[in-house]
């Protein structure tokens, strides 16, 4: 995902190897040297390939020397490591393979973890999916038993990316999800806000422009607060991406010069011929054509100097396009050359590529088959020698089918009527719960009708006769006049209340403009010198179905009054998404959170609604917990039909 879901886990800060080295040196035994050696190598991995490769060596020598099964894991995880920082994925498989190997037999399930995500990452640079799913999913289990949530956020990070490039965006935001909500458990900043970005590529790549701004724009912030200016770039960068496929070209340009100014910043100049390339595309589409052609050909001069011939060929489109936005048509056949002899040049390119790869593989498939060809005729002169042992096993075979087939009809049979049993009992179980959310509505609508006509009728009728007869009353004194008055006031009161509570239980705005209109409504009501709530919308420009509305603002409902009355927050954000998969609720406040055990005991009656609410609507509720630093509550509910 562009370097955003590329999360470094060794950041080789001189601080922590100057720790390690002390503590290297005041090592009582070889082997606690040894971890130390081994834990230099990972830290180093990515910026002193040589420096990590000796103390990999060394501690390898040391566990050899002791015949340490899980020591010589680390150190084969370590140097699978440095492959991977390398670009190596063969070399990292084979170390990686070996390391997983000797640990599996130590039973030590945190180092198996580690290696496992390491192994997805592997695989992923084979393009080899399959492998890379099964790899991090057993590493998130893993990490879950042994209660090791940096290695389950790693993972889901890497599973993520993974998802993206196969193109099952809805998965992959929710694995990216997890792991912003183990990261921002861990009070890793770093990694938030990488992890949010990775979720607004990803957005981005499903085609939800909105949301994916939303998700960059708030990664920015942290980036910001991290001073961390190269991924600010990337961030503005992307989001300038996002817009110019939506067509925003005006509302890109100030992204993309915001982008270089960010790489100037940090002297980083490898993506100036991008950037320039696109500001001349934005200016060319917007008909500020002086513009284009500076950036344009700002750009196309970089790619030459790079030797990029991608990115050539992307500026000398626009350059196209430019001259002849201009009428310039002598220049624009000039670079209409250019651009059929750069293309021609890269398809060829990319033709001896092709020819190149067929060419290994037919290799490597060639001495597959000869392999298999000497097993074949290994094969032969055996079979030829227990030909007589296979009649007598047929025979046997057959006899142990015919009973194996009876008992596998009978337990099919046995299976399928479960599995109808099964259904129906869930269908029963939906009805229900449909049945008595239908009718706790209606009878929040009937006792709200019966309050506000019955009630508070009564209440404004009483009123208005106390008011006509005041003036017909000779009070003896003032104190008696006083309480008459109060007397009308606490009866005004009554009518204002009587009417706020008919509102809450049904709310006509619900009804008559939807939910977006009908969460506004409720917000208002709440005093902001006591709570400052902020309220973000994509994508509800419709209607929802009229249960799921209901459903919806009574979970919204019941979770700004739980952070009333317990969380003792200050500001509250709601976000409400809207894509082609479902809705996507996030309800997060600054107060003071609660103890996640009590989601273990079944929480309170307000958890507990909420949970039941979103499970008639077939969709998932997630609270993250953090005491003393606020509460997150994730829902989601998928599209209607």
């Amino acid at each position: 995902m562009l370097g955003l879901t590329v999360i470094s886990k060794a950041n080789a800060q001189t601080p922590e190897i100057d720790k390690l080295l002390k503590q290297a040196a005041t090592a009582k035994t070889d082997t606690q040297k040894a971890r130390i050696y081994n834990s230099l190598a990972l830290k180093l991995g990515e910026s002193d390939t040589l420096k990590a490769f000796n103390y990999q060596l060394q501690a390898y020598r040391i566990f050899q020397k002791y015949d340490d099964k899980v020591g010589l894991a680390q150190s084969y995880h370590a140097k699978g490591y440095i492959f991977i920082c390398q670009d190596k994925s063969d070399s990292a498989l084979y170390y990686l393979t070996r390391a997983i190997a000797l640990v599996k037999q130590s039973d030590h399930k945190d180092l198996q973890g580690k290696i496992l995500v390491d192994l997805g990452i592997a695989e992923r640079e084979q393009n080899n999916y399959p492998k890379v799913l099964i790899y991090l999913k057993q590493a998130i289990v893993l990490s879950e038993q042994t209660g090791n949530k940096r290695n389950m956020a790693d993972a889901y990070v890497q599973l993520g990316s993974a998802l993206d490039v196969m193109k099952n965006f809805k998965a992959a935001k929710i694995a990216c999800i997890n792991a912003y909500h183990l990261f921002k458990e861990l009070k890793d900043t770093v990694r938030m806000s990488r992890t949010l970005g990775s979720i607004g590529f990803t957005e981005r790549s499903a085609n939800h422009p909105d949301s994916a701004i939303y998700y960059l724009n708030k990664a920015m912030k942290l980036f910001k607060i991290e001073h961390d200016f190269l991924m600010v770039a990337i961030a503005h960068t992307e989001i300038g991406k996002t817009l110019v496929s939506s067509g925003s070209y005006t509302q890109a340009i100030p992204q993309f010069l915001a982008a270089l100014d960010a790489y100037r910043f940090t002297q980083n100049t490898s993506h100036f011929d991008a950037l320039n390339i696109s500001l001349g595309i934005c200016y060319n589409n917007t008909g500020e054509y002086t513009k284009a052609g500076i950036f344009l050909n700002k750009g196309y001069l970089i790619a030459k100097q790079q030797k990029d011939m991608e990115m050539q060929l992307e500026a000398l489109s626009g350059l196209k396009d430019y001259y002849k936005n201009i009428k310039d048509f002598k220049q624009g056949f000039k670079f209409q050359d250019e651009y059929t002899r750069v293309k021609d040049s890269l398809d060829n390119k990319q033709q001896l590529k092709t020819i190149a790869d067929m060419s290994a593989k037919y290799e490597s498939e060639k001495k597959e088959r000869e392999i298999l060809l000497l097993g074949k005729e290994n094969t032969i002169q055996k079979l030829s020698i227990s030909r007589k042992n296979l009649a007598i096993g047929v025979i046997i075979f057959v006899f142990i089918v015919a009973f194996g087939v009876g008992g596998l009809f009978y337990n099919r049979y046995k299976l399928k009527q479960g599995s109808v049993l099964q259904g129906e009992i869930i269908k029963q179980q939906d009805l229900a719960t449909k049945a008595i959310i239908e009718a706790e509505e209606n009878e929040r609508r009937r006792i709200a009708g019966e309050l506000h006509d019955g009630l508070g009728q009564m209440f404004s009728t009483v009123k208005l006769n106390l008011s006509g007869i005041e003036s017909d009353i000779t009070f003896t004194d003032e104190p008696t006049r006083n309480t008459f008055a109060k007397s009308l006031l606490l009866i005004d009161e009554s009518c204002k209340e009587v009417r706020s509570i008919s509102h809450q239980m049904a709310p006509n705005v619900l009804l008559k403009s939807g939910l977006v209109s009908a969460v506004r409504d409720f917000i208002t009501q709440v005093d902001e010198r006591q709570l400052k709530i902020s309220l973000d919308v994509q994508g509800l420009s419709e209607r929802l179905e009229s249960n799921t509305e209901a459903v919806l603002y009574r979970v919204i409902q019941e979770a700004v009054n739980n952070v009333i009355k317990h969380a003792k927050a200050t500001h509250l954000d709601i976000q409400l998404v809207k894509d082609v998969d479902g809705l996507s609720v996030m309800i997060e406040d600054d107060g003071v959170g609660f103890d996640p055990a009590l989601l273990n005991d079944g929480g309170g009656m307000g958890l507990k609604n909420i949970i039941t609410r979103i499970t008639y609507l077939k969709g998932t509720v997630d609270f993250d917990p953090s005491p003393g630093n606020g509460t997150v509550i994730s829902v989601w509910v998928p599209a209607a039909g």
